[in-house]
């Protein structure tokens, strides 16, 4: 069957984007084409932590409030007590290439809780509750996100630009 241009297939399997046991026998499959949801198959409205998925609105936020400047700067050493393995210095690009854990945590710390929050309830991500423990941006049980949702935020990055849906703050 050929594939349309204009048609997106996005396929959400829980081996595939994430990588949480609990969740290895639940998959979803999804077929968008524009704003609709053309075939829609599995448990895709199950919430659960997003991993690294959530890198992507992590971004955004860290560029929007110009913490971040372009793929190679910021680039911060890793300090003893991060929690992660990788410990070479990261910028936004190794970040996202590693999936590094505490570059993630560093910059919602440079954010601060109260622009964390306020961007992440502006993009109506997951349920919004980002008061978990320290590692906020992984193994955080109290922020869940469903496959829905990040279709969704994909889905608006694609139709009207994820960057301005978060200005102004």
């Amino acid at each position: 069957m050929p594939l349309n241009l204009g048609k997106i297939i996005l396929i959400l399997g829980a081996g595939f984007f994430f990588s949480h046991a609990a969740i290895a026998s639940m998959t979803c499959f999804m077929a968008v084409e524009g704003t609709e949801i053309i075939k829609k198959q599995g448990r895709c409205e199950l919430r659960y932590s997003p991993y690294s998925t959530f890198k992507i609105p992590i971004s955004l936020m860290g560029y929007d409030a110009n913490i971040l400047i372009d793929e190679t700067h910021p680039e911060w050493p890793y300090k003893q007590g991060y929690v992660d393995w990788l410990d070479d210095p990261h910028n936004p690009r190794l970040w996202l290439e590693n999936s590094s854990v505490w570059y993630s945590q560093v910059l919602t710390e440079k954010l601060g809780m109260d622009m964390f929050s306020a961007y992440t309830k502006k993009l109506q991500y997951g349920n919004e509750d980002v008061s978990g423990d320290k590692e906020r941006t992984r193994n955080n049980f109290r922020f869940l996100l469903s496959d829905l949702c990040q279709i969704g935020l994909l889905r608006l990055r694609k139709t009207t630009g994820l960057l301005g849906v978060i200005r102004g703050f």
